[in-house]
């Protein structure tokens, strides 16, 4: 069962109960795939050993992990305007309200996340200043926000493609033209990690020690400034709902991010143009393929996958926690929970990366046992 909301100009917004037919399985089956790999990315059980696709590039470049996020936020978009579209007609008032409450709640469950475990277990520090104000969560309630409010003010795909093209105009302009004085360095007209833009903008605005560190450097790579880019691929992947021409879009996106690879580095840390290009790209495919399974037929491996994709923000949350959590709790004076179970996993006749990963589907086997638990309920905003 899902709440809807019916809406009349006299009585304003009624909840009604209605059944929970025709959920898109292409959508489902797309998000819970990049919660999977988010998982897996965020878990491994030793760094030091870990495979290429399972990295992030340090800064130029792209790895496996560099397409979960982006991904993530296209499908995020998508299911933005599959919501809108089916509420035509909600005044903005209780819109506003609804479009609020969940962006505040995601924000404030990324901050919260960041600061867990609040310096509860032994050996845990926590001190408010030096908490990191954005994160994953935070940027995803940005894009959630501001790409809310651009959806329901533009309906038709044309106007969500020419809102894009503003906003790579915009970043490309204080990316390339300004050049800042503070604190006796000069920042931009670079795509280097310590002088380009989208870190002056963190370093001016929030307080440096709220912001992560990339290299031993003060950078955030869910930064403000950059957070347009991200919302640009929000609204790729709602321009992929208004518009028939999927594949189209697609081809159009990875040639242009290709030939923009001439001119700018593909970096996920600073959401450039080619990175957000070529991973929309990504989105359109994934999109028009997963649209072409008979969903019918089911099989089995695809059931904990749509399981994951009803519910992300729930899994993604308990994953942070519970992954956390064992990385700090001590069993004995040196060993976390952590340690002790890549211990054991070790003594599996596998090479060191593989077990590595085998550490991150421990953690995912435990999710996906949730996400079955949660297979029935649906969060929607009222």
């Amino acid at each position: 069962m899902i709440y809807g909301c019916a809406f009349n100009a006299q009585y304003g917004c009624t909840i009604q109960v209605e059944k929970l037919h025709n959920r898109n399985h292409a959508l489902d089956f797309l998000r819970g795939s990049t919660i999977f790999l988010m998982i897996l990315v965020n878990n491994q059980g030793d760094w030091a050993f870990t495979y290429p696709f399972f990295r992030h590039a340090p800064w130029n470049g792209f790895l496996g992990a560099d397409i979960v996020f982006p991904l993530f936020l296209f499908v995020a978009g998508f299911a933005a305007a599959l919501k809108i579209s089916r509420t035509t007609g909600i005044p903005i008032a209780p819109y506003a309200t609804s479009l609020m409450r969940r962006s505040a709640i995601l924000f404030v469950v990324g901050l919260l996340l960041n600061a867990w475990p609040f310096g509860f277990f032994s050996e845990t520090k926590f001190h408010l200043e030096n908490l990191r104000i954005m994160g994953v969560l935070q940027r995803i309630a940005l894009c959630v926000f501001l790409g809310g409010w651009v959806l329901y003010k533009f309906r038709s795909a044309r106007a969500l493609l020419y809102s894009i093209l503003v906003i790579f105009i915009v970043y490309e302009f204080f990316m390339r033209v300004p050049l800042m004085l503070y604190q006796q360095d000069f920042f931009g007209q670079s795509f280097g990690l310590k002088n380009n833009f989208a870190r002056f903008v963190d370093l001016f605005i929030l307080p440096e020690k709220m912001l992560y560190q990339v290299q031993g450097i003060r950078f955030d790579p869910e930064g403000l400034f950059t957070t347009i880019t991200a919302l640009a691929s929000f609204l790729l992947g709602a321009l992929c709902f208004r518009s028939s021409a999927r594949l189209r879009f697609g081809v159009l996106c990875l040639v242009l991010g290709a030939l923009l690879l001439t001119v700018e580095p593909m970096n996920k840390n600073l959401w450039t143009l080619p990175f957000t290009l070529i991973t929309g790209a990504a989105g359109f495919f994934s999109i028009f393929f997963l649209e072409k399974i008979d969903w019918q037929k089911r099989r089995l491996w695809q059931q904990p996958i749509l399981y994951m994709g009803k519910n992300p923000l729930v899994l993604y949350t308990l994953s942070v926690l519970v992954a956390k959590s064992l990385a700090v709790i001590k069993i004995n004076d040196t060993q976390t929970i952590k340690n002790i179970l890549v211990s054991f996993i070790l003594y599996l006749p596998v090479p060191r990366e593989a077990a590595s990963l085998l550490y991150g589907f421990f953690l995912l086997v435990l999710v996906a046992f949730v996400a079955r638990f949660f297979r029935n309920v649906t969060f929607a905003a009222r």
